[in-house]
């Protein structure tokens, strides 16, 4: 009797049952049974997976399975499998000999029959981990011959002689990357070693003992007669006292690329039939020279080498090139048939063939070809042992006129300008495309660049100017359309060049000239900065600052407009640079911009500078029937009324007028001025001072999940490119190698407490803004960037709505998901961020609002939403499947885990990690007197070898000097909250040792910085926030929700039975749902406090039913 839970699942072929059995339910395809003692006998006809997970059988008929002579997957879920299943699943296997996949893992066998594989060559995946097998023998997987994938690690094996014949197996058989890994349990002191060095470290020679009485005298082991099929491997066992020699048909073998000669016998990983023959094994002893003998017969009917059951499309008119290729001995006679029927040589048709050695390729080609060639093509391969065949699928089909898409609108330019020149050519087949000017095609040369879809010009001339042709054809035809190229003068050149005149600029310089030296410079400065980072990439050991700036530097859209940025300031620079000295206040101590140029002068320079060429407004018309349906990918054309709304690389939106000591763009602390009767401290001061912690206490409420989650929405909603150089404008010296505030550098001063080394942090001064990549709201969790977050409903959508196209089930699938992360954010993460009194505040949803500009504020990007640093714990838990630390791995340092990704995929997987998130606190952020920031993140963020490390909140005051934000005070009055003219005023929100500290930095409390002040208010009862940093981010997660067109709870974005099956996914569910092993789970992972459950009860419970998707009607999707 068999006691324990059986699971299975088979994927079978269609069946011709009736009805659904009796306690089982059919959906579509899927046949699920629960509580049954008998394997049922009918399905329904489309029935193709059978699910027979939670059943009782108390014994199995051998002829449960034979119905199913077409199976192709097996599957046995953890379980016990006692010894006398698994001699019943040997015998169930010999009737499905097409088996592909098995799984055979976490259950608790313990050894395998020999032969329980045996006739099952296709078999291609073999999963028998987390067994508690001791040793395995070569002979078990000799007849897998396709054998990709073989899963044996968590098994207790004994690294002894035993397992020697095995290891030497799988070195031979499988490449280093695809080899199975596994470790030793045993002797202690092999313990958690790779199978194949533990046991090459055994003394083999000692402890192999003959058995004369079985084999022979003076052999261990010896070889016997093998035949085998093509590519197969082979293995001749011999293993003797004394000194082994191997002979081919009497000719000496010695190893060589393709034959291992080992100390247990000789192995040939890919036969081919030359290999075939008598192999002798012989061994010198006292006695003389002992001999065995086994023979090698290769297979010699014909194998196909190429692809089998192929499908080629090929449009009217084109050539079909069919070929097949096969080895056989000897060489096999090839055919062609086309629908049954011989193909014979003509004008039109040609077959030829190549012979390489054994091998034999055929080419079938037919030219001019008609739609009477399409049809099912079969190339036969003969010799007197045998035959094999392949089958090729064509399809014809009528290609389509080019069509140019691209606009006829005339371009106007001016002189130095990049002008682009579009040509977006569409047919089937692909057309080619070019341009023309004067009848003549213009290349890639010089200034000109033909891309795919357009003529960029670099530096345009008036002699540009003129009438160009696109042009497109394929085989259906050729189409042309004109484009017009204006040249304009420049009359923001003249206007601003005039206004420097009248204000005296230094020798008169041109002001086009000062444009150019300052593009010149930010160009120089990039490439430098870009060469570098290729070149310190290309190392073995990539430092962690090259990481770091790699990760924050702009994608190409954002690049553009950052570079155009620089080149407007440099610009200004330059221009104030050169004013006569007659002409600045002495008694100042900034040059302020507004004293020599007026608005309309910075508004011509920034057109100069390309700023306005780079902030072009989409025309959402062109493609409304995709607007009206999806997000795009950039996040434009969300508001059709205002398209850049909320969208990438564009400017975070202010709140308040930003403060400059110049009024343009020099940060505050750029200058030696004082704020009140003293200069402001360093950044790097005030993090010490305000932001160090000693020690650290886990919130008792809420899970590490609460940090991993704001961190994950932080960098999908508000990531800004830091600035592309970080080599000085004007001069080639790097920020980082000198402490002088000049473009774009901003050095972190080291603070007054540190006189035994230099701490040089820079910020990159300038542009900053949201990368392209940020902008959707798809960017997944970084502890669960799996493919089946994706694939998972994209293939079942497939399965309900095979009349999709790719691109239709990859906006749906991404359209679900994006609302499932609105869903758990709001819903579950919010409310403990901001407490039930910041809920009240942010209110329910109530429709979409298009007044609403959903845009990332300035002052949330760079301060406010920063707060989720001080929930960060100084240790990255990790737990075993029991919750307990883990036994192997242990904690680890955050410090170790920067830019170190083989902490994750080397040491355990993500399943440690994530339960260490779930079920271990967060940093509790409420003890302000330790200080709000851990101690790691302020002396050792991306610490490394050859730098000192970052200090995170010196980074981050640093940044929103940067940015220009007003200081606490000023919020507090935004916000509505009591304002603060004395230090008295501070009391109400913040403990008597914070003011103390901060009375030490600050020489007046209205100059107190943002974002110390928001990590140290006071919380809210209830809350992880105090109240400026609440007011700051109900504001914004407000606005994200009322400005969204696409919020997923907006009347007609989900159908009503939709939106009940995305309200019902919980974070927990898709942990379980995509960890690789993950059996319990929080029902709310962001609290302590919540009852742990299985994994299979979340997600019976909450998966997301995809059957509410089902269209019955086609549609069409225009893809942008």
């Amino acid at each position: 009797m068999i006691g324990h839970l059986l699971a299975v699942s088979l994927l079978l072929p269609a069946l011709t049952a009736n009805g659904c059995p009796e306690k089982c339910k059919c959906v579509q395809s899927t046949v699920i049974c629960r509580g049954r003692r008998t394997i049922p006998d009918d399905f329904p006809e489309k029935s193709r997976i059978l699910d027979l997970r939670k059943n009782y059988f108390p014994t199995i008929s051998s002829r449960a399975f034979t119905k199913q002579s077409s199976l192709a997957h097996w599957t046995i879920l953890p379980g016990k499998l006692e010894r006398f299943f698994l001699e019943l699943f040997k015998f169930v296997l010999s009737l499905h000999h097409r088996v592909q996949n098995i799984f055979l893992n976490q259950n608790e066998l313990e050894t395998f029959p020999n032969d329980l594989f045996s006739h099952m060559e296709n078999l291609e995946k073999l999963n028998i981990e987390h067994n508690k097998i001791t040793t395995l023998v070569p002979e078990m997987f000799r007849e897998l011959t396709h054998l990709d994938e073989l899963e044996i690690k968590g098994n207790p094996f004994g690294c002894n002689c035993d397992l020697k014949p095995f290891t030497n197996f799988i070195s031979a058989r499988f490449s280093l990357k695809e080899m199975p890994s596994a470790t030793c349990e045993h002797p202690a002191q092999l313990k958690s070693m790779n199978i194949i060095e533990g046991v090459s470290l055994a003394n083999c020679e000692e402890t192999i003992v003959p058995n004369f009485d079985l084999l022979g005298e003076s052999f261990r082991t010896k070889p016997s007669d093998i035949t085998v099929s093509f590519g197969s491997p082979v293995f001749f066992p011999c293993s003797a006292d004394g000194s082994v020699s191997w002979t081919k048909n009497g000719v000496v073998i010695n190893a060589s690329d393709r034959v291992n000669i080992i100390s247990t016998g000789l192995e040939i990983p890919k036969v081919v039939f030359s290999d075939s023959g008598e192999y002798t094994c012989s061994v010198r002893s006292s006695e003389g020279k002992l001999t065995a003998s086994g023979s090698l017969k290769v297979h010699s009917w014909p194998v196909l080498l190429s692809q089998n059951n192929q499908k080629l499309e090929k449009y009217l008119g084109g050539t079909i090139i069919a070929i097949c290729k096969f080895v056989s001995n000897p060489r096999a006679t090839v055919t062609w048939l086309k629908d049954g029927k011989r193909v014979t040589r003509s004008k039109r048709v040609k077959i030829t063939g190549t012979v390489d050695g054994f091998a034999v390729e055929s080419t079938l080609k037919v030219y001019r070809a008609g739609q009477k060639e399409a049809g099912i093509y079969t190339c036969n391969a003969r010799n007197p042992d045998g035959y094999a065949s392949a089958q090729i699928t064509v399809i014809m089909k009528k290609p389509v006129k080019p069509v140019i898409l691209s606009s006829t609108v005339d371009i106007s330019f001016k002189s130095g300008d990049t002008v682009e020149i579009p040509c977006d050519v569409f047919g089937d087949p692909l057309p080619s495309m070019w341009i023309s000017k004067d009848q003549k095609k213009i290349i890639s040369g010089g200034r000109y660049s033909v891309l795919e879809k357009k003529l960029v010009i670099y530096d345009a001339r008036e002699d540009d100017s003129g009438l160009y042709i696109c042009n497109g054809r394929n085989y259906a035809g050729r189409e042309s359309k004109p484009v017009e190229v204006l040249f304009t003068k420049n009359t923001s050149a003249n206007r601003i060049a005039d206004r420097i005149h009248d204000f005296g600029l230094i020798g008169g310089r041109d002001v086009e000239q000062i444009v150019l030296t300052a593009s010149l410079n930010v160009r120089r400065a990039v490439n430098q900065t870009i060469a570098r980072l290729k070149k310190d990439s290309a190392t073995p050991e990539v430092p962690v600052r090259t990481l770091f700036a790699l990760a924050k530097f702009p994608t190409r859209p954002g690049l553009k407009k950052a570079v155009a940025a620089e080149i407007f300031e440099e610009t200004v620079r330059l221009a104030l640079q050169n004013l006569e000295p007659s002409k600045f206040d002495p008694d100042a101590e900034v040059k302020k911009v507004a004293n020599h140029l007026t608005e309309q002068d910075i508004n011509d320079l920034r057109e100069l500078a390309g700023c306005d060429e780079h902030q072009l407004v989409p025309n959402c018309e062109e493609n409304m029937c995709f607007h009206k349906k999806f997000r795009s990918i950039d996040g434009t054309c969300n508001n059709l009324d205002n398209p850049l709304w909320g969208s990438a690389t564009t400017p975070l939106k202010r709140l308040l007028i930003p403060i400059y000591e110049n009024d343009f763009n020099e940060p505050v602390g750029w200058n030696d001025i004082n704020y009140g009767s003293k200069p402001l401290p360093s950044s790097r001061e005030v993090s010490l001072v305000l932001l160090k912690g000693h020690s650290w206490e886990p919130d008792p409420d809420f899970s590490g999940m609460l940090m991993q989650w704001g961190q994950f929405l932080d960098h999908d909603i508000t990531l800004t490119a830091m600035s592309p150089s970080s080599t000085h404008f004007g001069r080639n010296t790097l920020c980082r190698d000198e402490c002088t505030n000049a473009a774009p550098c901003f050095p972190i001063r080291k603070s007054t407490q540190e006189t035994d080394r230099l701490h040089h942090d820079e910020i990159q001064h300038g542009c900053l803004l949201i990368p392209s990549h940020v902008a959707s709201k798809l960017t997944q969790l970084h502890l669960l960037s799996t493919p089946q977050m994706y694939t998972g409903p994209t293939w079942r959508l497939h399965e309900i709505n095979p009349h999709w196209t790719g691109e239709e089930k990859y906006l749906e699938t991404r359209k679900i998901i994006g609302a499932i992360i609105q869903k758990v954010t709001y819903n579950e993460w919010l409310p403990k961020i901001l407490g039930e009194d910041g809920m009240k505040k942010l209110g329910n949803y109530t429709g979409y609002n298009p007044r609403e500009n959903p845009s990332v504020t300035n002052v949330f990007a760079t301060a406010a939403f920063r707060f989720g640093h001080s929930l960060i714990k100084p240790v990255v838990k990790r737990l075993d499947e029991n919750l307990q630390p883990h036994s192997v791995y242990g904690d680890l340092p955050l410090y170790k885990a920067f830019f170190n990704p083989y902490q994750l995929f080397k040491r355990g997987g993500i399943d440690p990690i994530i339960r260490g998130l779930v079920f271990t606190g967060s940093k509790d952020k409420r003890i302000e007197l330790n200080g709000p920031m851990n101690p790691q993140l302020i002396e050792r963020l991306f610490e490394s070898s050859d730098r000192v490390a970052l200090d995170l909140g010196a980074l981050n005051i640093q940044r929103g000097r940067d940015h220009a934000l007003p200081f606490y005070s000023d919020w507090r009055k935004h916000c509505g909250l009591a304002p603060v003219s004395d230090w008295s005023d501070l009391e109400n929100d913040f403990e008597n040792e914070v003011v103390e500290k901060m009375k030490s930095l600050y020489a007046s409390v209205e100059y107190i910085e943002l974002f110390p002040a928001l990590v140290l208010e006071k919380t809210i009862h209830g809350t992880r926030t105090g109240p400026t940093l609440q007011c700051l981010l109900v504001d914004q997660f407000r606005k994200l929700r009322s400005g969204d067109r696409f919020w997923y709870q907006r009347p007609g974005e989900f159908s009503p039975a939709q939106l009940r099956e995305i309200e019902k996914i919980t974070l927990g569910q898709i942990f379980c749902e995509n960890g690789d092993d993950i059996s319990k789970m929080s029902t709310n992972v962001f609290l302590m406090s919540a009852p742990q459950v299985p994994c299979e009860h979340l997600i019976e419970q909450d998966s997301l039913d995809l059957e509410k998707w089902t269209e019955t009607c086609e549609h069409k999707i225009i893809v942008q």
